[in-house]
């Protein structure tokens, strides 16, 4: 499923409405509502279950960024980490501690960012709905290194850094890449790791 695909409103507006939603289907129109927002609306108008079903028709980010969203999900959540983790088919993606040769960044959200590697050179500026590759070589981070991203938000003025739990190792012969997608509006900001 292609970044467009992902953050097209109108394919959630459609699977809210079908699992009986339609507060949810509303909030998802709204520009402005972040991923939070919607989760719980979902979970709180048709409750757990019927939700993870209807975000297993949707983008696999969806459903990731529902797990960390939404952390009591119980037996359900566990369902759908294990349908993500069945049906992960994607060999280029990394899962935490792999080696990788780079990070990929897509900016979904509607606020300035700051990007660094291990803490180094900052990437300010990034532009909404642009995907932005991170190579640690770059940044003059040596082979074997363990990398890590760091992640600022930037609404007029400087919010703050928070590293992402996920490190990697750094291998530029490995094939795989450590995907995040930023979503939400300020205040509200998230940075998903996709797998």
């Amino acid at each position: 499923m292609n970044i467009n695909q992902i953050t097209d409103r109108s394919a959630g507006i459609k699977l809210a409405e079908a699992a009986g939603a339609p507060k949810t289907a509303a909030l998802i129109a709204d520009k402005d509502a972040c991923f939070q927002d919607i989760f719980e609306s979902a979970v709180s108008e048709i409750g757990p279950g019927p939700l993870v079903e209807a975000l297993q028709k949707g983008p696999r980010l969806w459903s990731h960024m529902a797990l960390s969203m939404l952390p009591n999900l119980g037996s359900h959540g566990e369902a759908l980490n294990a349908a993500l983790a069945s049906s992960l088919a994607v060999s280029n993606h990394a899962q935490p501690g792999d080696r990788i040769s780079k990070f990929s960044l897509y900016m979904g959200a509607a606020v300035s960012g700051i990007v660094r590697i291990n803490n180094t050179n900052d990437y300010r500026n990034l532009f909404v709905k642009n995907t932005y590759e991170f190579n640690p070589a770059d940044q003059n981070i040596p082979e074997g290194t363990v990398v890590r991203m760091y992640f600022g938000i930037e609404d007029d003025v400087f919010i703050g850094l928070a590293p992402a739990q996920e490190t990697f190792i750094f291998d530029s012969s490995s094939p795989k890449i450590a995907y995040y997608t930023s979503a939400g509006i300020a205040g509200s900001q998230t940075f998903a790791f996709q797998p």
